[in-house]
């Protein structure tokens, strides 16, 4: 009885911690983080509270993300302990032992150096870039604990004797795996734009294979109980409709962001490596013009990578002017966003009012225009590897090198349009990146909106069902 006593109260433990959570990874990171990066204007990114983002050390997020390790290593080498006691085989013993020092290591290193984050980012760059940091062996050694634990998926799953154990170990490794792609995939997929994107998903995966594999660590370490044998909380049905409702709700929230936020990239001119950057700095009123062409579709705003440096940590303003070539009159479209102060330039989005319509190849001049304090500076962005060929770039009225050009990308507008699914379509056929994004979010989002809807079913007590009455064979006369 007093053991019985005890599961139940562990129980209610475990709720609770899965609720709180749910809670604070879904509810205060990744719903704000998401409103945030689809509008911007409603919330902007730095009213976010830091401490409730995974992604900056010394957070409370970060240590909640840190505590799911935890709990993770203290289960895993629970289970191994007790699997002895029990006389299981020696491989699922040891792969608990395994899975519960590694995973330990994580949690050291997550809350106290980090070492696995640097690690994947080496990983990133061997796979995608040049790196200097080749001969550093013990960042290699850092990948090991990772590794070894995801090893241990195919030796532990196959070999549990219930659903309620594999089904949660196996969604858990899964998660931890596609975390791992998303993040050796910054560089190449998530760049630009997409970055925010990528931490929100690669946080928040690494959070809910941690959540999943405690639990079916917990079901497991119980699992010599004959009432925990009866108890599947993943029941078919409960499956299926997550499941389902999951997906539903992932489409929906694409047909709306294709319908109403997507903008597609008309004129891209990011550069691809970082070495090819350099700073344009313009005084108070001072320009920089980039000559370009008239896309196919009408422009609705101009990203450009900027930032003020002002003694007094001042933001400053950077205003657009769209005229055609060899012109200042009349403005075709103009618009001005915040300049923040920062050392180096980060994208900005200014909106143009109206938009942009002309007609396709016309020769237009864009003009980036410092409005600043006394004293202060606007950075502005170009590359030396110029994509964008078809215009000079103007420093002031002075031309620079005919390989050089701002950093700019020209979006589309959002509404729904045929042009618009047009463009889509030319974007997601251009380039290979475009449609492995594309997969990478949806798979993404689905597990971040199946995964926190699975823990709080089971989490959420259920109301006890009375059993039915006995039927009567023969009524009472």
């Amino acid at each position: 009885m007093l053991a019985s006593s005890r599961w139940q109260v562990a129980a209610v433990i475990g709720r609770l911690l899965l609720l709180g959570a749910v809670a604070i990874g879904w509810g205060g990171f990744v719903v704000p983080q998401l409103v945030s990066l689809a509008f911007p204007g409603l919330l902007p990114p730095d009213a976010l509270p830091r401490n409730l983002d995974f992604g900056i050390e010394g957070s409370v997020a970060n240590a909640v993300s840190s505590t799911a390790f935890f709990i993770v290593a203290a289960l895993a080498l629970a289970n191994s302990l007790v699997g002895r006691r029990r006389r299981e085989p020696w491989f699922l013993v040891a792969g608990w032992a395994v899975l519960g020092v590694f995973v330990a290591y994580l949690a050291w290193d997550e809350l106290m150096t980090d070492l696995h984050r640097e690690a994947r980012v080496f990983l990133r760059q061997t796979l995608f870039a040049d790196s200097g940091d080749a001969w550093n062996w013990a960042v290699h050694l850092s990948l090991l604990p990772m590794a070894l634990g995801l090893a241990l998926c195919p030796l532990i799953v196959p070999n549990l004797r219930s659903r309620a154990v594999a089904l949660p170990l196996g969604l858990g490794f899964s998660a931890w795996v596609l975390a791992i792609v998303v993040d050796i995939s910054q560089q190449t997929l998530f760049a630009g734009r997409a970055d925010a994107l990528e931490v929100v998903f690669d946080e928040t995966l690494e959070l809910s294979g941690s959540l999943l594999i405690a639990l079916g660590a917990g079901v497991a370490l119980r699992w010599g109980t004959t009432s925990q044998r009866r108890v599947d909380p993943f029941l078919p049905q409960r499956l299926r409709r997550t499941a389902i409702g999951s997906v539903a709700l992932v489409a929906a929230l694409g047909a709306l962001a294709v319908g109403f936020l997507f903008r597609a990239p008309l004129v891209d001119a990011q550069s691809d490596f970082h070495f090819d950057v350099f700073p344009v700095i313009l005084g108070d009123q001072e320009a920089a013009v980039q000559e370009l062409h008239m896309p196919a579709g009408p422009v609705g705003s101009v990203n450009l990578r900027v930032a003020s440096q002002d003694p007094a940590g001042r933001a400053g303003t950077v205003g657009v002017r769209l005229t055609r070539r060899g012109t200042v009159e009349p403005i075709l479209a103009e618009g001005s966003a915040t300049a923040p102060s920062r050392s180096t330039p980060d994208w900005v989005n200014i909106t143009l009012y109206p938009k942009l319509l002309e007609p396709q190849g016309q020769p237009l001049a864009l003009a980036v225009v410092a409005d600043l304090n006394q004293d202060a500076r606007l950075l502005v962005s170009a590359t030396k590897r110029n994509r964008h060929a078809v215009g000079d770039l103007w420093i002031n009225g002075q031309t620079t090198w005919p390989d050089q050009s701002l950093e700019f990308v020209a979006y589309g507008t959002s509404e729904l349009t045929r042009g618009k699914l047009a463009g889509l379509l030319t974007l997601l056929t251009s380039s290979s990146r475009w449609p492995l994004l594309l997969a990478d979010i949806v798979i993404a989002l689905t597990y971040l909106t199946f995964i926190p809807a699975l823990l709080v079913s089971i989490a959420l007590p259920r109301p006890s069902v009375p059993p039915p009455a006995p039927r009567l064979e023969h009524p009472p006369s």
